[in-house]
């Protein structure tokens, strides 16, 4: 996600949109997030770059300091510290990607009656 972000014109929400994982039913886990970064590692530096650059803008960042990861809700609500950075990464993605999502949510125009279609999240685009 981060390398198309930087690469192309979309916003991360419209990236996002664009995968599906806004419009799973179920919210992504920090472990099957964590599993697909296990695969890709490199991706993680990715989120990292990007989750610092978040910290700026506000919803979640993320940052290491001394070995330590923080990933940090903007304003201040919170700091949660992990030492393994495949994780902490995974946290962060998770919070950030909810965070747009019920921003997205919010401001969405009211659905057509009957059912919302929901497409399949594919977990393979979030490292690019």
């Amino acid at each position: 996600m981060p390398e198309l972000y930087d690469k192309g014109n979309k916003s991360t929400a419209c990236l996002l949109r664009d995968t599906g994982i806004l419009n799973s039913p179920m919210p992504l886990k920090v472990e099957e997030v964590e599993e697909a970064l296990e695969h890709h590692p490199s991706r993680a530096d990715r989120w990292l770059e990007r989750g610092h650059d978040q910290l700026l803008a506000g919803g979640w960042g993320i940052e290491c300091d001394h070995g330590n990861i923080a990933c940090k809700a903007i304003p201040a609500a919170g700091t949660c510290w992990k030492r393994k950075k495949l994780h902490a990464v995974a946290e962060f993605v998770v919070r950030y990607v909810g965070f747009i999502r019920a921003v997205l949510l919010r401001y969405r125009p009211p659905a057509p009656t009957g059912r919302a279609h929901l497409e399949p999240r594919r977990l393979s685009d979030l490292g690019r």
